[in-house]
Parts: structure tokens; C-alpha cells; sequence
């Protein structure tokens, strides 16, 4: 599926703090067993451009593996340094 995320030049070339495949569910305990979300992709990161941000997410959603995007986030702190972004995508079983 990571292949298939098409990131945009402008989006690339911005920084990714995290993409996390499977993400793990909840906190690591001792002695707990640990879940991991199997049907999730979460990608966080900053970028100049969120007009391209929006675009690729309105392609996600056409996507034929994609169930649902959710948690979009996009939110700029500074206006002299890039916005951040959250994006939560499950995938079709």
C-alpha cells in the first residue's frame, strides 16, 4: 500500500515525521500482549503546500483499496514555517 500513497513532489519533498503501517494500539505494558491496527496507515508531517495536501487526499479517497481517510488534520502554527498535517487512512479488507 505504501507504493500505492502516490506523495506528491511538493509533499515529498517536505519532511514526513512518521508513516506507521499496523500502528500499535494503546501503550506497551509489561506483561500485556500488544495489538496492532492492522488496516491502518497514519502519516504525519510538514509541508508549504496545502493545496497540494488537499489534492492528494482527494485522490486517496478515490482510491480503489482505500475505506476511509479520517483524523485530517492541517494546522499551521508559525506562518513563516511549514504546516503540519495528520492523516489516518484504513484500508479495505
Amino acid at each position: 500500500f505504501l507504493a500505492r500513497l502516490q506523495i506528491p513532489r511538493p509533499l515529498a519533498a517536505g519532511s514526513f515525521i512518521s508513516l506507521d503501517l499496523n500502528p500499535l494500539q494503546g501503550k506497551i505494558k509489561d506483561g500485556k500482549e500488544l495489538h496492532f491496527a492492522g488496516d491502518l496507515i497514519q502519516i504525519n508531517g510538514k509541508t508549504n503546500h496545502p493545496v497540494e495536501f488537499n489534492n492528494w487526499i482527494q485522490k486517496l479517497r478515490k482510491e480503489d483499496w482505500v475505506e476511509e481517510i479520517s483524523k485530517q488534520e492541517y494546522f499551521k502554527k508559525d506562518q513563516n514555517k511549514p504546516g503540519e498535517f495528520r492523516v489516518e487512512i484504513k484500508i479495505k479488507k
